[in-house]
C-alpha cells in the first residue's frame, strides 16, 4: 500500500520549508506546516519563536493545540507533505525524512532569510547560531519531558539528506527518488559527525 503522505523534520535552516514547497510544485502534496502555526502563536503573544519555545515549557496548551492538528491529519486519506518538528511521530503512517546542515551554515541561512519576519529576527550570524542552538536544546528538552521521544535519534526516520552542500534542486532531486523508492538511509552524508555510525 502506498504511503500518501510525507514527514519533514530536521536542523532549523536545512531547507523544510523550501523542500515541502517544491514537493507541492512539483508533486501534488497539500502542504502543512507546524512552524507556519508557531510563527502565528508566537505573533498573537507578542514573542520570538526562541520565546515561545521558552513559554512552551510551561505552557503545554501550545504543544497540545499543534498535537491535535497532526492527529487529525493521520485520519486524512489526502496526500499531505508536513513540515514539522513532531510529525513523524504523530502522523502514522508516513515516510519520516530529517533535513540536516551545519550549524553555520544553518545560521547564514536564517540571517538571510527575507522570509522568517520580525519575530524571527537577528543582529548578525553569530547571534543567530547563538539563538539557533538555544531553541533547538528547548524543543528537543520539551519533547523529550512530554513524549518520551528522542527527536536527535537518527534511527526514527526513513532518509537523512545534508543539505549543507546541495541545491534546494538537488535536495528535491534526492527526495523525490528516494521517496517513490521507498529508499532509506543517508543521503549526501558529507560533514555530519552526529550520524556517521547511523545504519538505516
Amino acid at each position: 500500500m502506498r504511503i500518501m503522505k510525507i514527514t519533514i523534520t530536521g536542523d532549523l535552516g536545512s531547507g523544510k520549508s523550501i523542500l515541502r514547497d517544491k514537493l507541492v510544485e512539483k508533486d501534488g502534496f497539500i502542504p502543512y506546516s507546524t512552524g507556519v502555526l508557531q510563527r502565528e502563536y508566537a505573533s498573537k503573544l507578542g514573542l520570538t519563536t526562541l520565546e515561545l519555545n521558552k513559554y512552551s515549557e510551561v505552557h503545554p496548551e501550545v504543544d497540545d493545540y499543534i498535537d491535535d492538528g497532526l492527529r487529525e491529519l493521520s485520519k486524512s486519506d489526502k496526500k499531505y507533505i508536513i513540515d514539522s518538528r513532531m510529525a513523524w511521530h504523530f502522523v502514522v503512517p508516513s515516510y519520516k525524512i530529517y533535513l540536516a546542515v551545519s550549524p553555520m551554515t544553518a545560521a547564514e541561512r536564517v540571517f538571510n532569510s527575507p522570509d522568517r519576519g520580525d519575530i524571527e529576527s537577528y543582529d548578525n550570524v553569530n547571534n543567530t547560531l547563538i539563538a539557533l542552538e538555544e531553541r533547538v536544546k528547548s524543543e528537543y528538552k520539551r519533547f523529550k519531558e512530554k513524549y518520551n521521544v528522542d527527536c536527535s535519534d537518527m534511527t526514527n526516520y526513513d532518509l537523512i539528506v545534508d543539505t549543507t552542500l546541495l541545491t534546494p534542486d538537488e535536495v528535491y532531486e534526492v527526495v523525490s527518488k528516494a521517496y517513490n523508492n521507498k529508499e532509506t538511509g543517508v543521503k549526501y552524508k558529507k560533514i555530519l559527525d552526529k550520524i556517521k555510525c547511523i545504519k538505516l
